[in-house]
């Protein structure tokens, strides 16, 4: 690896509400990426492939360097390709380099950099990928994480109703006749955030597919807007948390969000009610830079096609 690489670099992977929340972005020239791509078959994209959506999450098996299958994890919210140590050492891949994992709020962890020369996805196959390995909780359903570099090299269409993706080269992904189109923007240029609004208090939201709850609102947007985190008219109620690469993460507050609203490219905006809303009320840290997570429970109501090249979130109705 080159210097730039041997850099340390700060890797942000935020919490989760109910199991997981992965969310990285690297604040070195060190990132993941993906040298050359191609079909396996003598086909054309879009390719289909099956997904587990156990967990609410899509975790798409892939073979690594010929051996596999292994389970991945497709996430918005990471900036980078992720491989846990023990998968890692079980390769045998060879780390260097030194990253800080920052999981949201104050705790962190530490990962490395390693290279994978094969990954292979159905009939999708990637060569010559960076990874940061660390060690993952024995309770993750997965065993490595896709992020941005995957969503920007292709149009990525979830089909949570049929439990499959569609992958699309963006020159040949054809566009749906009537969807609510999302118009978002990339976070140094890797993360997805979208305009919109819970209960008229508008902000910039993470579109984060490795959160498996409905909303995480942060500290700062909470405090903003106090009426949030007023009492709704009964008991508190209370998720248990989760587990987090830095450790568990205590009680959390649920509390009913009446409307939420995205903001479209034409029209009203599209509107879901009565949405479930975690309250994360550290300050700090860098679940800071965002209002809210917007996670899998809101999204599975949709067939979700993220266009990264053209700065898009297309949302269809689920069909049976």
């Amino acid at each position: 690896m080159d210097r730039t690489d041997q850099q340390t670099a700060k890797l942000i992977l935020r919490m989760s509400v109910l199991t997981l929340l992965w969310l990285g972005l690297i604040h070195s020239g060190a990132r993941a990426r993906c040298l050359t791509f191609a079909l396996t078959a003598k086909q054309s994209s879009p390719i289909t492939i099956p997904f587990d959506g156990t967990n609410n999450l899509i975790v798409v098996n892939a073979t690594i360097n010929g051996q596999g299958p292994f389970r991945l994890v497709l996430d918005t919210g990471s900036s980078e390709y992720f491989l846990s140590r023990e998968l890692s050492d079980t390769l045998g891949l060879k780390a260097e380099g030194s990253a800080v994992v920052d999981v949201g709020g104050k705790q962190t962890t530490r990962a490395a950099l390693t290279e994978v020369s094969e990954l292979k996805i159905g009939d999708v196959l990637l060569r010559n990928l960076r990874f940061f390995t660390a060690p993952l909780p024995k309770s993750y359903p997965f065993q490595g994480i896709l992020g941005a570099e995957f969503f920007k090299q292709f149009v990525v269409t979830i089909d949570s109703a049929h439990s499959f993706i569609q992958i699309a080269l963006p020159g040949e992904f054809v566009y749906p006749e009537t969807p609510s189109r999302i118009p978002i923007r990339l976070r140094d240029g890797l993360i997805p955030e979208a305009k919109a609004e819970v209960d008229s208090y508008s902000g910039w939201f993470k579109i984060d597919t490795g959160y498996n709850g409905s909303l995480a609102l942060f500290a700062e947007f909470i405090a903003q807007h106090k009426s949030l985190a007023k009492n709704n008219s009964g008991p508190q109620n209370y998720d248990p948390g989760g587990q987090t690469m830095a450790g568990e993460v205590g009680k959390t507050r649920i509390v009913q969000i009446k409307v939420l609203k995205l903001e479209t490219t034409k029209g009203r905006g599209l509107i879901q009610r009565n949405v479930a809303a975690a309250l994360f009320q550290e300050k700090g840290g860098s679940n800071s830079a965002y209002a809210d997570a917007i996670g899998t429970l809101v999204l599975d109501a949709f067939r979700v096609t993220f266009d990264y090249r053209h700065r898009l979130m297309i949302l269809e109705a689920n069909r049976d």
